[in-house]
C-alpha cells in the first residue's frame, strides 16, 4: 500500500505557515527572505517607482501576517501572497490620482516633428477613451497583457481567473475597442 509521502518543499512549507500562524520572528524573516524579491518585481508591474513598489510589497506582507490564518492550503504560499500582492497593487493605484493626465503625457513632443506629437496625442486620447468605455474586466485584461506586457497566463494569476478568461476577456473587448477606434481609425 503506498502512502502520502509529502516533499520537502511541501514539509518546508507547512512548517513556515505553522511558524507564521505562531507569529515567530524567524518564520516571518524566512517568509520575507523567500517571497519578498518576487512580490517586489510582481509589485514594480503596477507602479511607476520602486519606492512604491516597495510600499505595495510591504503592505502585502502586513496583510499576509494578519490573515496567515485563513490560509487553507489549497494554493501554494506562494500563490496567495502573489494574489495578496496584486490586491495591495490594485488597492494602491486605485487610491492614488495620477501625476499628469494621460492626455498630457501624449502631448508632450519626445522627438521629431511636432505633426507626429500631436498625431500621437490625438491617438492616445481616443485609445484612453475607448479604453474608458470597457467593462472593467475587459479594461484589466486589455491593460495587463498590452499596456503591461503581461502573458495570458501571468494575467490570469494575478487576476486569480483561468488564461481562457483572461482571452475571453480579450476577445470581448476587441469589436468594442474596434468600434470606439473607427472614427479615428478612418481618418488616418
Amino acid at each position: 500500500m503506498l502512502t502520502f509521502q509529502p516533499s520537502s518543499q511541501e514539509l518546508n512549507e507547512a512548517s513556515l505557515v505553522a511558524g507564521l500562524r505562531q507569529r515567530d520572528d524567524e518564520a516571518f524573516q524566512c517568509f520575507l527572505q523567500t517571497f519578498a524579491p518576487q512580490m517586489q518585481r510582481l509589485a514594480r508591474r503596477y507602479v511607476y517607482s520602486d519606492d512604491e513598489a516597495d510600499d505595495i510589497v510591504q503592505e502585502s506582507f502586513i496583510r499576509a501576517a494578519e490573515y496567515i490564518n485563513r490560509f487553507e492550503g489549497r494554493s501554494s504560499l506562494s500563490t496567495w501572497l502573489h494574489r495578496i500582492t496584486v490586491n495591495a497593487a490594485l488597492d494602491y493605484r486605485r487610491r492614488q490620482r495620477p501625476q499628469t493626465p494621460l492626455n498630457e503625457v501624449a502631448e508632450r513632443p519626445i522627438a521629431g516633428d511636432l505633426g507626429d506629437a500631436a498625431l500621437s496625442a490625438e491617438l492616445s486620447q481616443y485609445i484612453y477613451e475607448a479604453l474608458a468605455t470597457l467593462p472593467q474586466r475587459q479594461r484589466m485584461a486589455i491593460s495587463l497583457c498590452y499596456l503591461q506586457g503581461m502573458t495570458a497566463q501571468e494575467a490570469s494569476d494575478s487576476l486569480g481567473i483561468s488564461p481562457d478568461t483572461v482571452y475571453g476577456y480579450l476577445q470581448q473587448a476587441f469589436p468594442s475597442l474596434r468600434r470606439a477606434l473607427a472614427c479615428y481609425i478612418s481618418e488616418v
